[in-house]
């Protein structure tokens, strides 16, 4: 059973989250079997996040992902260099002050706070394209009810987010460490 069904919702890109909340909490509130909540909270996790909902959308459509599993987009392309620059020369300055005494780290804190400053900066940056995504997942929805189906841009919508979700868990994680060390 897809996650589409559970929900009853019909297979498509966007899906309005708090809708499938409210759907969410209706269909656990009616869910007398342990098999059926593990099935509603499986699908729900996949419905809420739109890379694993457009991965879904495109198993149900039998269109084939696996080729494209680590291709960067050529829109992110200029991005990925700039969160690779940041990210190695962030773990630098972790790596050199991480074992220090208290004065060296003291020493350090100039460099650290440029570290916060630049995974600051490069946080807002990733915030202005997960808006984009957004609002690009919006028009592939309206073009799919339309009947227009374009497994290209659902495909590099997918692999734009795959991306964007896995830099923004790894920033979170160096802004933990970077601000412990401050």
């Amino acid at each position: 059973m897809s996650a589409f069904s559970v929900f009853k919702e019909n297979p498509r890109p966007y899906l309005d989250i708090e809708v499938l909340k409210e759907k969410f909490h209706e269909l656990r509130q009616h869910c007398q079997d342990d098999n059926m909540a593990k099935d509603i909270n499986a699908a729900y996790q996949t419905l809420s996040d739109s890379r694993l909902r457009l991965v879904e959308l495109l198993k149900h459509e039998g269109e084939d992902i696996s080729s494209t599993a680590d291709q960067v987009p050529d829109s992110l392309a200029d991005l990925f260099m700039r969160v690779a620059g940041v990210f190695r020369s962030v773990d630098s300055v972790l790596e050199e002050t991480r074992e220090v005494s208290e004065l060296e780290r003291a020493l350090k804190a100039e460099e650290l706070v440029e570290s916060m400053d630049a995974l600051q900066e490069l946080s807002v940056q990733l915030g202005q394209i997960r808006a984009i995504l957004k609002k690009d997942l919006k028009v592939l929805d309206k073009l799919w009810i339309e009947g227009k189906k374009d497994f290209k841009l659902i495909k590099d919508l997918m692999l734009r987010e795959s991306f964007l979700s896995k830099w923004e868990k790894q920033m979170e994680e160096k802004i933990f460490l970077v601000g412990q060390l401050l």
